[in-house]
């Protein structure tokens, strides 16, 4: 039967028949926790890094909380190292002497009630800087860039980590990691 087809239709069927075994997959789920993520940022008009640039943290990374939800301390250090890392990869220069950095570095994970960019800025004892319209849901990682004289925000950016509290450490491990290689790549864009 096959050999009574036209020529045309034989190819339209090959093919056909191979498409749909070439195109069989395995369904994933495009909203697991662990591909799920928004990521936004804004900067000063101008703001770039430069290679070579001193990058100091301004204090440690803090975890803002309601108490609602308990998140292990060894999460802010591996965010922290996996940031000076990568920066470090990148070409610049991560100081503790904070006085000798070209920008501060600050860190916050938000856990619990969401909170507005002005209402953060108050917390963080920072000069009102950039849009204050933001506004972070719980499970937040909000990361800026300071200039050490003004105290000002030159770049900032935010991204959703903590979105599944049943999510085993392994799990939530990966999701930092993506986040951290998300704004440093982001920052890698802004350099010279």
């Amino acid at each position: 039967m096959f050999k009574q087809l036209s020529f045309q239709t034989r190819v339209v069927f090959t093919v056909l028949v191979l498409l749909g075994v070439g195109c069989s997959t395995e369904p994933v789920d495009p909203y697991s926790p662990l591909n799920t993520s928004s990521f936004i940022s804004i900067s000063q008009p101008g703001f770039e890094l430069r290679r070579g640039d001193y990058l100091a943290w301004m204090g440690k990374a803090e975890i803002l909380t309601d108490g609602s939800y308990e998140l292990a301390p060894e999460t802010l250090d591996r965010m922290q190292t996996r940031f000076e890392q990568r920066m470090s990869e990148q070409g610049f220069t991560i100081t503790a002497d904070i006085a000798r950095a070209d920008h501060w570095i600050n860190a916050v994970i938000i856990i619990g009630a969401p909170i507005s960019e002005s209402e953060l800025v108050g917390e963080l004892d920072l000069s009102p800087s950039l849009s204050a319209a933001a506004q972070y849901d719980a499970g937040t990682l909000v990361l800026r860039l300071v200039h050490p004289e003004s105290r000002r925000t030159q770049w900032r950016g935010a991204i959703e980590i903590l979105t599944d509290r049943t999510q085993k450490q392994e799990d939530r491990w990966i999701r930092i990691d993506r986040a951290i290689d998300t704004f440093t790549n982001h920052l890698a864009a802004k350099s010279q």
